[in-house]
C-alpha cells in the first residue's frame, strides 16, 4: 500500500504519486475549549483519525492538519489560539496553490471547525476565479452528528459544543487527557431575558445570532452533556465518519476540476 501521509513521505515519493490522480485532503482544525472537561486540540485529534482512515481507504494524500482556525469567541478561555479571516484565507490559498504547483488537482478541504467555513468558502471560489480549479470542502460535525443518532435514545438532549457525540469521539482518540470528572450538564445563562447558547438566540420557531463571546452565554466553555460519554461509541463514530469520507472522495475524484462543467 502505497504512503498517504505527504508529512512521511520524501519529495520522490509525492512526485511519482502525480500520476495516479489522488484527491489530497487538507484538514482545518481549531484550538479551543469544549467545556472544562475535553481537550483544547479536540478537533485536531478528530481531524487527524478521519483523514489518516480516508486516505488510507482511499489511496488518496493527506497533508497535516492545520490547527490553528477562526475562533474569536472563545479567546475569552485560555489556550485559545485564534487567526485572522485574513490570515487564515491567506494560509489556505497558499497551501492548495502549493499543491496545485506540484500537478494534483483534486484538493478536498477536511474542515473540522464549523466557524472556519465561511473563510473557506471565500477562499475556494477565490482559487477558482484564479486558477479554474474546482476545491471540494467538507464539514465535519454535521456528519458526527447524523452518524450518531441511533447510538443514544435522544441525541438532542445531549448534543452540544463539549456534550455529544463529540466528548465520546475524544474519549476514545485520547483518553489519557480527557477530564471527565469536571464534566457538568451545560446551563446556559439567559441574555437579557432571551435564551441563548454560544452565539444563537432561540426565540420561539425563529433561530438568530448574536455575536457574543461564548463565555458570556456559556462560562464552561461548552454546551450539552458529556456525563455518559463512551470510548467504544467514539470508536463507532469515527469508523462510520471515515466510511462516509471514503464515499465523499471516490465521488470527488470521479469528477473534472479543470473545467468542467455540469454532466
Amino acid at each position: 500500500m502505497p504512503k498517504t501521509n505527504i508529512a512521511r513521505m520524501v519529495w520522490p515519493e509525492v512526485r511519482d504519486a502525480v500520476a495516479r490522480n489522488p484527491v489530497v485532503l487538507v484538514p482545518l482544525a481549531s484550538i479551543e475549549p469544549s467545556g472544562q472537561h475535553s481537550v483544547m486540540g479536540g478537533e485536531i485529534f478528530i481531524a487527524d483519525y478521519f483523514a489518516d482512515g480516508v486516505a488510507s481507504r482511499t489511496e488518496s494524500l493527506r497533508l497535516p492538519t492545520m490547527p490553528f482556525g477562526y475562533a474569536p469567541n472563545f479567546l475569552g478561555f485560555p489556550g485559545t489560539v485564534s487567526l485572522r479571516p485574513a490570515s487564515l484565507g491567506a494560509v489556505l490559498a497558499d497551501v492548495c496553490h502549493s499543491i496545485l504547483r506540484h500537478g494534483f488537482d483534486h484538493i478536498l478541504i477536511v474542515n473540522n471547525h464549523s466557524g472556519n467555513e465561511a473563510i473557506v468558502e471565500q477562499t475556494a471560489r477565490a482559487f477558482k476565479a484564479d486558477t479554474g480549479v474546482l476545491l471540494a470542502n467538507v464539514l465535519l460535525p454535521p456528519i458526527m452528528q447524523a452518524v450518531s443518532k441511533d447510538l443514544y435514545p435522544d441525541l438532542a438532549k445531549v448534543h452540544g459544543h463539549g456534550g455529544e457525540p463529540g466528548v465520546s469521539a475524544r474519549l476514545f482518540l485520547c483518553p489519557e487527557d480527557m477530564r471527565l470528572d469536571l464534566a457538568t450538564p451545560s446551563e446556559p445563562r439567559g441574555y437579557h431575558g432571551l435564551k441563548v447558547s454560544g452565539t444563537t438566540v432561540q426565540q420561539g420557531p425563529a433561530r438568530w445570532a448574536l455575536y457574543l463571546d461564548f463565555g458570556d452565554t456559556n462560562p464552561s466553555g461548552g454546551t450539552g452533556d458529556a456525563r455518559e460519554a463512551d470510548a467504544a461509541r467514539g470508536k463507532v463514530i469515527m469508523e462510520r465518519m471515515v466510511t462516509c469520507g471514503v464515499e465523499i472522495v471516490e465521488a470527488f475524484r470521479a469528477i473534472p476540476t479543470r473545467g468542467g462543467g455540469p454532466r
